[in-house]
């Protein structure tokens, strides 16, 4: 018999009011060119969720400009557009083709080697990895590279950058666990390169200290993932203060200082997200707002050997140092021991400290649900 417990967190959906509302755009289908390029561009650059209003203009722009001579830059501007959209709005096995279309106009007008091939040959192996697939992706990669590398050489930090993009990417969908040690390796490799060319201090450095120190917390090397980790976060915070990439190195500190006993540092951390989130106006209410640390809590005897199932809700503060205080059970369903099971885990919990007028408050009325359940 097996039993998992699973820590449940409801989420309220947000929408836009913008995308909500009735739908006034102009329909691309019947826009001239003009109107047409005139909006991709507009929401284009609105970015975000506007990314998705500005496909269908993207694609009229595209239709409009296919008839074209294989010369035309306009043409080649075009299907690139459409396609690295396309790949933008997770739309990929509508890119693939439209974005080998593009590789093949860009090499007819600039030639086979020429470094302007690199970005349709990146977009067409951004296409060709797909969630939940193991697709190959050497291809367009491996040639972008090549070229990058007959042109400028390998030492160069334009063919760095454009390594560890295709490494980032890569680990983004489709982790292979025999490849992490060839990564980090080459990752490595790209680091010294750079540190070679502008020294330590500078923002490619501190993305491939992140993507080394991600890696090594998939090999569950807990140290060596908080040391790479802890060198990205200060030129992070300098560069990106407020990003959500930025959150996300503090995020991890949280996790692995406090697998280290290390709980200073991780209230640290626990402060830092707290000021992004507050900065963002991204403070959530009871149980949208979510921990960054988690104890799973051990599974009662007392209801496992009875196969009992069910659930406890927990409510508490979370302290100006990111841990839960005057903890309390809302109500327990299944066993009563799982009141207890679920209070002992959350005293180990930590949060982002919630943050007014840049100084550390308290947050009230945090809730979070437990579920235990048996797997027959």
């Amino acid at each position: 018999m097996k039993y998992f417990i699973l820590i449940s967190f409801l989420l309220l959906a947000h929408i836009n009011p913008a995308l909500a509302a009735p739908d006034k755009r102009p329909n691309a289908e019947k826009l001239p060119l003009k109107e047409a390029y005139a909006l991709y561009n507009k929401y284009r650059k609105m970015g975000g969720r506007s990314n998705f209003l500005a496909e269908p203009y993207a694609k009229r722009v595209y239709e409009l400009l296919k008839n074209k001579p294989t010369s035309s830059k306009s043409r080649l501007a075009a299907t690139f557009n459409y396609g690295s959209l396309l790949n933008l709005n997770r739309k990929e096995e509508i890119a693939e083709p439209i974005l080998e279309e593009s590789v093949t106009l860009y090499e007819a007008h600039y030639g086979p080697d020429h470094l302007e091939l690199i970005s349709p040959l990146i977009e067409l192996g951004h296409a060709k990895i797909r969630f939940g697939k193991i697709h190959s992706d050497k291809g367009p990669y491996e040639r972008a590279l090549a070229i990058a590398e007959k042109n400028v050489g390998k030492d160069h930090v334009f063919y760095v950058k454009l390594s560890t993009e295709i490494i980032e990417y890569r680990l983004i969908n489709q982790i292979r666990e025999r490849k992490i040690s060839t990564y980090i390796k080459r990752l490595k490799e790209n680091r010294k390169v750079v540190e070679e060319k502008a020294g330590n201090d500078n923002f490619l450095v501190a993305r491939i200290n992140y993507r080394i120190g991600q890696l090594y917390e998939l090999q569950k090397k807990n140290k060596a993932a908080k040391d790479h980790l802890a060198l990205a976060v200060p030129i992070f915070d300098k560069t990106l203060p407020n990003d959500y990439l930025t959150r996300h190195v503090h995020a991890s500190l949280v996790k692995l200082y406090e697998l280290a006993g290390e709980k200073d540092k991780a209230t640290e951390h626990c402060k830092a997200v707290g000021k992004i989130d507050s900065h963002n106006k991204d403070i959530k209410k009871g149980q949208d707002f979510l921990p960054l640390y988690v104890k799973t809590p051990v599974y009662p005897n007392a209801a496992l050997s009875r196969n009992i199932s069910g659930f406890a809700n927990i409510s508490f503060t979370v302290s100006k140092e990111g841990k839960p205080k005057d903890i309390k059970v809302l109500n327990v369903k299944g066993h009563d021991s799982f009141a207890a099971a679920a209070t002992k885990a959350v005293k180990k919990f930590r949060y982002a400290v919630i943050h007014k007028n840049g100084k550390p408050i308290e947050h009230h009325d945090v809730i979070y649900k437990f579920t235990f359940n048996i797997e027959r």
